[in-house]
């Protein structure tokens, strides 16, 4: 905890940039994974840490390329605008949702099946967490049913409606429009989704920045979100600033006491 206290507060402002301009060439969303990680590790403790732990790295390989999104010369160019979501109803909400209302927000995606086993055990009970915890004016999260087989079983709306049920899901629910042609679902289709569970975030300024089939650890999409929440108006990234009176000893040492 000491040492990322220093590190945010820019005391190793070399070890900090050498690691996101690494994301940043691997043109990798995250440099994450066995490899990624002692790559970070060996940097750490060679620099500064001999003693940070395998969590602290881990956690510090999310943050760090996270930030590379935001690196300096980066324009915002760089970025696509994330797709519309198309949808045919909504649960949990008396207005259909738009990305475009939730400008000013960074926005979670959840797209997921009622018979998908990851989404069931992993993808919304993630979801959830970050609905809980992040302030709703700051992140706005939505789930997408998007339906691309066993339609029978779970294609009907009041399906989807006993399940949200169940499950106590309280954030807004897209139902993913039809393709018509037996394809994927419209929304599926424009993000090129290769199955469910998929996550997407979208920043303040609506613009796609990760989207990941499958897995992703907590403390990386914690990471993430906080890197776009910290963003300014022009997606650059906010400057770490500690109170006058607060050094990192003090800060850590209060959180080992609380």
């Amino acid at each position: 905890a000491l040492f990322l206290d220093r590190l945010f507060a820019n005391e190793f402002p070399e070890v900090r940039c050498e690691l996101a301009e690494c994301g940043a060439r691997t043109r990798q969303p995250l440099l994450r994974g066995a490899v990624g990680e002692t790559v970070i590790a060996h940097r750490l403790r060679a620099r500064a840490a001999p003693d940070v732990g395998r969590s602290d790295v881990r956690y510090l390989s999310g943050w760090l390329c996270a930030a590379s999104w935001s690196r300096p010369g980066r324009t915002q160019m760089d970025f696509v605008d994330a797709p519309e979501l198309e949808t045919i109803d909504w649960l949990n909400v008396d207005e259909p949702v738009s990305l475009g209302a939730l400008r000013g927000k960074v926005v979670l995606i959840e797209a997921f099946q009622m018979l998908c086993p990851g989404c069931v055990s992993h993808g919304l009970p993630q979801a959830m967490r970050v609905h809980r915890t992040f302030g709703r004016d700051e992140v706005a999260v939505i789930g997408l049913h998007t339906v691309f087989e066993h339609h029978d079983a779970q294609g009907s709306r009041a399906a989807l409606a006993a399940f949200v049920h169940e499950y106590r899901i309280d954030f807004p629910v897209g139902i993913d429009a039809p393709s018509g042609r037996g394809g994927p679902p419209k929304t599926m289709a424009r993000y090129g989704m290769k199955g469910t569970p998929t996550l997407i975030l979208v920043d303040r300024q609506g613009r796609l920045r990760k989207q990941k089939f499958g897995f992703e650890e907590d403390l990386v999409l914690g990471a993430e979100i906080m890197s776009l929440i910290r963003a300014g108006a022009d997606g650059a990234p906010a400057r770490e600033r500690m109170p006058p009176d607060a050094s990192p000893h003090r800060t850590a040492r209060h959180r080992r006491q609380g």
